[in-house]
C-alpha cells in the first residue's frame, strides 16, 4: 500500500485545497469551518473573483501538482466543484484532485460525475454523521467505481472507541478502504473550544490541540500493527499542517479561507 499522492502533495506543499463554501449539511463540535448557512455565497461561476480557467491557470502556474475540494460539505456546491476539476484536468492532465465530503450526498452519479470531471480520490468523514450505517456502505459506492476510497477522520475520542471498541477498523477495511487519516484536532472555533472546556491543549502556530489527540493515533496505529491490519494509517499531525502551509502561504486556498476564520482565546 502507498500514501495517496494527495497526502504526498499536502506535504510538500504543492496542493490548494479549495473552499467550495461554508454551507453544511451538519454540524460537528470538532469542525475548524466556521459554518455561514446564511452567509452571502460568492458566485457558483468564480472563486475568489477569478474564473475556473484563470483559477486553473494559476494553480499551473504555482507549479501545483494536487487540489482538493473542501467546504463547508463540498457536494452541496456540485456543479462548481464539476467546473473547476474540468478546467484543472483540462490545464493540466496530470493534476491529483480529491474531494472531502461527509457522505451524505454521495450516490453512483455524483461519483461517475466527480470520476469523469477528474476526481481520483474521495475522501470521507464518517465521524461527521456519527458513523451513519448508510455513510459507510457508500465506501464501498467509491471503490467499484474505481477511485480512490479514503476515510479521515479527527483523531478525538469517538472515532477512537469507534475504530477500536465498536470495530469500525474492520467495518471500512471490508468496504475497500485501504488509507485511513486521523488529523491530529486543532481548534480554530470558540465554539469547539467551549465544547472542551476543562481539557489541556498545547498551543501551536496553527491553533489550540488537545494534548490527548495525537496518542489517539498513536494507539490505533499501534492497534493495527497488533492486528495485522492491512490499512495504511497516515497521521495528519499539526506540525506536518504547519510545513504544508509554510509552503504554500500565498495561495489562493488560505486567502479564501482568511474571509472566513476568527481564532478562538486561548483558556
Amino acid at each position: 500500500m502507498e500514501l495517496s499522492p494527495g497526502c504526498k502533495y499536502c506535504q510538500e506543499g504543492t496542493w490548494l485545497c479549495l473552499f467550495m463554501g461554508m454551507r453544511c449539511n451538519c454540524d460537528c463540535w470538532f469542525c475548524s469551518r466556521p459554518l455561514r448557512n446564511d452567509a452571502e455565497e460568492e458566485s457558483p461561476d468564480t472563486y475568489l473573483g477569478m474564473t475556473f480557467e484563470e483559477l486553473a491557470q494559476a494553480a499551473v502556474d504555482q507549479e501545483m501538482k494536487g487540489v482538493a475540494y473542501s467546504g463547508g460539505e463540498p457536494l452541496m456546491y456540485l456543479k462548481k466543484v464539476i467546473g473547476i476539476a474540468r478546467e484543472m484536468k483540462k490545464a493540466l492532465p496530470s493534476m491529483y484532485q480529491w474531494i472531502y465530503t461527509n457522505g451524505l450526498l454521495l450516490d453512483y452519479p455524483t461519483i461517475d460525475m466527480l470520476r469523469l470531471a477528474g476526481i481520483r480520490e474521495i475522501r470521507v468523514n464518517p465521524a461527521a454523521t456519527n458513523f451513519n450505517a448508510d455513510v459507510i456502505d457508500k465506501l464501498r459506492w467509491v471503490d467499484e467505481r474505481g477511485l480512490k476510497i479514503t476515510v479521515e477522520m479527527p483523531a478525538i475520542p469517538e472515532v477512537k472507541e469507534w475504530l477500536l471498541d465498536k470495530k469500525g477498523i474492520y467495518k471500512i477495511l471490508g468496504q475497500g478502504v485501504e488509507q485511513l487519516n486521523l488529523a491530529e484536532l486543532y481548534i480554530k472555533r470558540q465554539e469547539t473550544l467551549d465544547y472542551l472546556k476543562g481539557h489541556d491543549f498545547y498551543e501551536s502556530p496553527i491553533g489550540l490541540t488537545p494534548v490527548w489527540s495525537k496518542d489517539i493515533t498513536i494507539e490505533v496505529m499501534n492497534f493495527v500493527l497488533q492486528h495485522n491490519i492491512p490499512i495504511l494509517v497516515n497521521s495528519c499531525s499539526t506540525s506536518k499542517k504547519l510545513i504544508q502551509i509554510n509552503n504554500r502561504k500565498h495561495s489562493p486556498d488560505l486567502m479564501a479561507l482568511d474571509k472566513f476564520q476568527k481564532k478562538p482565546k486561548p483558556p
